[in-house]
């Protein structure tokens, strides 16, 4: 069933997950006759882990002994970079890697904490992948922690804590390339996994409608119990990817007993960038830069907008890397934080890819989305 400790009352581990407005702080519990770990809600509170306001709510009532926690946030959340750099060996990387970054980003390094890898080997250079986040951003969360007893081990993006996941659950198949989609408010976060490798992630900037979706439902049995004209909708697909990263590959994502999914990448705190070790020519970057925001309309057409640019950014990210990255074909693909849109998506998905989206958790058993449940474990785990 995958490798993650066995937590116990002597060994307290909580998670903190958030999808931007909401945050929840969990302990993670395994039991002996559970086929998957758990976790029990101990805190929720509005607003995001990087507001000082929401970290004094959510641990107003937090108290005991030390405990550890693992840290998931959306991917939007981190600033993204891809240098290239001269060969070298591995070791060398994370004393050079300072200079270059350096070079790419406008604001100091110190302003940052990163993590990176090591995405891309050709004959005279390497391609690099860093994650960087905010150390201020970083610092209030750790000292707020720190007031509870409660030390940081770990800090990542969230989609790989989905697809730990997904480990943990035996839903990752060693012969098939699984796409995962997490969709929060505001953003989606795409990744393909294949034989056991992240080998492409991305984020797009993409609004949900203000209206709930509950009202596109009582539209839809309206117009169905009183039909009057066809309206048809028609969304330009946008133009070819012109952001797409190339994540940090994860070299120990095999199912390996023993060996956490996830223990090649988290955040650390990085020192001062190094003096230079190597000069390369790293084309330059701006922090942030994404995709411009998709904003969805209101009401019945703005939810049908909405559900077919998911679906395309669905589509776009296996077609990038079908075309450009050659990789395999996609055998699953899995969406976590929209399940009541999954019928709707797939009519999206099914004709262009042959495959319908599933749930990333179904059925949750605490109190918080589901999405954020599966974040929880997948990051608790490690």
């Amino acid at each position: 069933m995958g490798s993650f400790p066995f937590f116990s009352n002597k060994r307290r581990h909580f998670s903190l997950v958030t999808g931007g407005d909401e945050t929840f702080l969990l302990e993670v519990i395994r039991h002996p006759d559970q086929s998957r770990p758990g976790v029990e809600v101990l805190a929720a509170s509005q607003g995001s882990p990087d507001n000082e306001i929401t970290l004094h709510r959510l641990l107003t009532s937090v108290s005991g002994t030390k405990r550890t926690v693992s840290v998931a946030l959306p991917l939007t959340m981190f600033e993204m970079l891809t240098v290239t750099i001269p060969n070298m060996p591995e070791e060398a990387v994370g004393r050079a890697l300072p200079y270059h970054l350096a070079k790419t980003i406008q604001k100091p390094l110190q302003d940052f904490i990163y993590d990176w890898q090591v995405t891309g080997s050709h004959k005279d250079s390497m391609e690099i992948t860093a994650y960087l986040y905010s150390r201020a951003a970083f610092t209030t969360l750790h000292d707020e922690l720190a007031k509870k007893n409660i030390e940081i081990i770990s800090l990542e993006p969230d989609i790989y804590s989905a697809v730990a996941f997904l480990d943990v659950i035996g839903r990752l198949q060693t012969d098939k390339t699984c796409l995962c989609s997490l969709i929060w408010p505001n953003s989606c976060s795409h990744a393909i996994y294949e034989k056991g490798r992240l080998k492409l992630v991305r984020n797009v900037l993409l609004r949900q409608p203000d209206t709930p979706f509950s009202d596109q439902i009582e539209t839809d049995e309206n117009e169905t119990a009183t039909p009057e004209t066809n309206t048809t909708f028609q969304v330009a697909e946008p133009p070819i990817d012109q952001n797409v990263s190339h994540p940090p590959s994860l070299n120990n994502l095999a199912p390996d007993p023993g060996h956490s999914i996830l223990d090649d990448f988290a955040l650390s705190i990085s020192e001062s960038p190094a003096e230079p070790v190597l000069e390369a020519e790293s084309p330059k970057i701006e922090p942030g830069e994404s995709h411009p925001q998709k904003k969805a309309g209101s009401g019945h057409t703005g939810w049908q907008d909405y559900i077919t640019g998911l679906g395309l950014e669905i589509i776009r990210t296996r077609d990038y890397y079908a075309s450009i990255m050659k990789g395999s074909s996609i055998g699953n693909l899995y969406v976590g934080g929209c399940s009541p849109l999954l019928p709707e998506l797939t009519t999206v998905t099914a004709s262009a890819m042959s495959l319908s989206p599933e749930d990333l958790l179904a059925e949750p058993s605490s109190g918080c989305p589901a999405i954020l449940e599966a974040i929880a474990i997948g990051t608790g785990i490690r």
